[in-house]
């Protein structure tokens, strides 16, 4: 088994040794996460492969200003079911839950993760989206590599622990602030049964049907060369191809999922287009070039918002002109074919 360390920089864990070291080497230095799920395999040499997550929990971030209510009001809804969870206090008054799930085989585990996640909040009563103004962050929702605090370490840009908290704490503000600077919670289960995942295990809604099929990557048999990108808008190569460091913009990066995204790719096929291409771009804005742009955007969620967010619209002629864009008269008749 497998899992990754980050503080922030990801790192493979292949031991408990190897765990053990690194917690004690940054503890107290940087904020040190861990991802979720263990994975069964490896991808590279360096790095797992999250499609082989092990999926035996859900993972909730409330981080909203109401956070403290909503986590009381989500605890009690699993209790009244029996639903078996943990919570975790990030930082004082930032909070986690993890809900457990049964060991079931799943076919697609990022939707049934997704599909879940969405059904549990909205059987709460719970709003998801933007973790500033919302009960839950979506961007956990169907995660498999999220990476999250590891409980008992101490974040030095918030000078408080990450702890373990019980259903005391959530009703003694003295008790949740002892946890905080002190980090001594204990990992309490409540609840006795498993989330069953398995009825949520279904083809991602969001892919494109076609005469009652789905339409896979494979499908459409993509060749990367110079063929491929010259049928594109010349916005959109200019972008893949770094021209006037068009690729190192995050706005810029989003364009190209975002009309990949309209004009009918599947999420699988994006992804591989967008990795080939972004991966040859070194990224100077935002991580001094010791990254890609595809580690950006990986990082940032871009292509998962992209695909399962709301309210998401490729922008018009005249923002593309704001932003600085050059735009032929091409572009101009393709963007307005597909989106006028």
């Amino acid at each position: 088994m497998y899992f990754e360390v980050a503080n922030p920089k990801r790192v493979l864990i292949q031991s408990k040794e190897q765990y053990i070291d690194f917690v004690k080497r940054y503890n107290g230095v940087t904020n040190l996460y861990r991802t979720v799920y263990n994975f069964k395999y490896l991808k590279t040499k360096y790095s797992p492969d999250y499609n082989s997550a092990i999926v035996n929990q859900m993972f909730f971030d409330c981080d909203s200003e109401r956070s403290l209510d909503v986590i009381k009001k989500f605890h009690n809804y699993l209790l009244e079911r029996h639903i078996k969870h943990y919570m975790k206090q990030s930082s004082y008054m930032k909070f986690h839950i993890y809900v457990v799930c049964k060991k079931v085989d799943l076919t697609y585990k990022k939707n049934a993760l997704l599909n879940a996640m969405i059904h549990l909040a909205k059987d709460c009563g719970l709003s998801y989206g933007d973790s500033r103004t919302s009960d839950l962050d979506k961007a956990t929702f169907g995660d498999l590599a999220r990476i999250c605090p590891i409980a008992g370490t101490f974040k030095p840009n918030r000078k408080t622990y990450c702890s373990y908290i019980s259903e005391a704490d959530l009703y003694n503000d003295n008790l949740l602030k002892e946890r905080a600077d002190k980090g001594n919670g204990k990992l309490i289960y409540y609840g006795k049964i498993g989330f069953d995942l398995k009825k949520f295990d279904l083809i991602d809604k969001n892919n494109i049907q076609a005469s009652g099929e789905i339409i896979e990557k494979d499908d459409f048999n993509v060749k990367f060369d110079n063929k491929f990108i010259d049928c594109l808008p010349p916005l959109i190569k200019k972008i893949l191809t770094n021209h006037n460091k068009y690729c190192d913009n995050y706005k810029n990066r989003w364009i190209c999922a975002l009309y990949m995204r309209d004009i009918g790719y599947p999420e699988s096929l994006t992804e591989e287009i967008l990795r080939t291409y972004f991966s040859k771009q070194l990224n100077w804005t935002s991580m001094n070039g010791t990254g890609t742009q595809w580690d950006r955007f990986v990082k940032c969620k871009a292509l998962w918002y992209c695909y399962h967010g709301e309210f998401i619209a490729f922008p018009n002629i005249d923002t593309l002109l704001s932003e600085g864009l050059e735009i032929t008269k091409e572009d101009e008749i393709l963007i307005n074919k597909l989106y006028g």
